[in-house]
């Protein structure tokens, strides 16, 4: 009996044994999509790790209004200018990430920018990128001195220039007409300024009459703006006729480490290709396709030769005002000169006194600093040699007690036949905001 039972049992446990050897294994799924099979070295690759690490969004939404921050891609940079009272020293940004993305600092969390900020965002697949945040002040809106109005009046005629400013103290429009109200040939005589969100100048048209001997026609004069990490760095101008035909020129800009403009380029629908290189503060050489040009130790141009065989002769005095400028004729002849003189006493006429965010805040001269011109006058020389004036004008200016032009009195005379006709003007400013 007992070796009955021991059979039995035997034969139990053996089929149980072949019926685990015949079962399936069943896959286990891990987390991050990856399939593994027990027994085996196989893995199966499910969905790929997202590798998105962009900042998509970067706004201050605590803020009334809003404001929304630009992005620049491709420099890794993110700029915002808030209102002038804003507390920058605990700002707390919202931001927006893509869909698994993480940054760090993290969305919400205040910080101070009253300096640089930097974020690191990473992605699902742990790669990292960096960003730097800028925030800015706009200028305050109390009142800053400025020049509202100059009032031109002489024996003839009169016009009346008058600028226009914004909530923040911000160039919007400079308009010249004529003080009777007669505007047959300078009431479009209008500047338009235009800002974007961050307040950089991104566009002036300035509508103009453009007057010949023959004949007079309005133009327009538009320029655009460009800017990378909060620097101008390209400006186009293009001029309009009425008849649709047109010009244009373009300046770019290239900075130091500094911020100071190292070099400046020009060209022309005319065919100008000119560049200007600046170090220390003075300009080193100036390289053109139309032109040699020759520099003094000031960085300040003594003479031009044109591809034409024409020059100029430049002369400086000790505090680098142009004094004369001399023209010679292809064969060396000279054939006229004009001779400068400028105001000792720097004065000031703030019509824009915020200037423009972003553009060079100081720009080397190339033909002295003459400030403000005292007299003028012009020269022709025949071939005979014999020298004649064609023209002489003169500036009397009267400062007030802050350093600003109060008014000036412009005196010209110019040759009409065999002699000199002359007629005076009195431009007299008017300020606002001025203590």
């Amino acid at each position: 009996m007992k070796t009955y039972h021991r059979l039995f049992v035997a034969l139990v446990m053996l089929g149980l044994l072949s019926l685990a050897s015949c079962k399936k294994t069943d896959p286990v799924v891990t987390p991050g999509g990856t399939t593994t099979t027990p027994g085996s070295n196989t893995i199966t690759s499910g969905t790929t790790k997202s590798s998105a690490k962009d900042i998509l969004g970067f706004e201050f939404s605590a803020l009334t209004p809003v404001v929304k921050a630009t992005i620049d891609a491709t420099a890794k940079t993110i700029t915002a200018t808030v209102p002038a009272s804003t507390d920058v020293t605990k700002l707390a940004p919202s931001i927006s990430l893509p869909s698994k993305a993480t940054v760090s600092p993290g969305s919400g969390v205040a910080q101070d920018f009253s300096k640089v900020v930097t974020y690191t965002v990473s992605a699902e697949d742990g790669s990292m990128q960096v960003y730097s945040v800028t925030v800015s002040k706009a200028p305050a809106t109390s009142s800053v001195c400025r020049v509202v109005s100059i009032v031109g009046t002489s024996t003839t005629s009169g016009s009346k220039t008058t600028y226009q400013v914004d909530g923040q103290n911000r160039l919007v429009q400079e308009k010249t007409e004529n003080a009777d109200g007669n505007n047959t040939l300078i009431s479009s005589n209008t500047t338009i300024y235009t800002y974007d969100a961050d307040g950089f100048l991104t566009r002036s048209v300035r509508s103009y009459w453009y007057a010949t001997p023959s004949n007079s026609s309005l133009r327009e004069m538009t320029t655009t703006y460009a800017y990378q990490n909060g620097r101008m760095v390209k400006t186009e101008l293009v001029i309009t006729t009425v008849g649709g035909t047109s010009s244009s020129s373009t300046t770019q800009y290239e900075y130091d480490t500094q911020g100071n403009v190292n070099k400046r380029i020009n060209t022309s629908s005319a065919g100008l290709q000119e560049t200007t290189t600046f170090a220390n503060g003075l300009a080193t050489a100036i390289t053109s396709n139309q032109a040699t040009y020759t520099l003094n130790s000031q960085g300040f141009v003594t003479k031009r030769v044109n591809t034409n065989g024409t020059s100029s002769v430049y002369q400086y005095n000790a505090a680098g005002q142009n004094t004369v400028i001399e023209n010679y004729n292809a064969s060396g002849g000279k054939t006229g000169y004009t001779t400068y003189e400028s105001v000792d006493k720097r004065l000031n006429t703030p019509t824009n006194p915020l200037g423009f965010k972003g553009h060079p805040t100081t720009l080397p001269a190339t033909y002295g600093n003459n400030g403000l011109t005292a007299k003028l006058v012009n020269y022709t020389i025949d071939a005979a040699g014999k020298e004649t004036k064609t023209n002489e004008s003169s500036w009397v200016y009267q400062g007030d007690s802050r350093g600003n032009v109060a008014s000036y009195v412009y005196t010209s005379s110019f040759l009409s036949g065999t002699s000199m006709v002359t007629g005076t003007s009195t431009y007299t400013y008017a300020y606002e905001g001025c203590q």
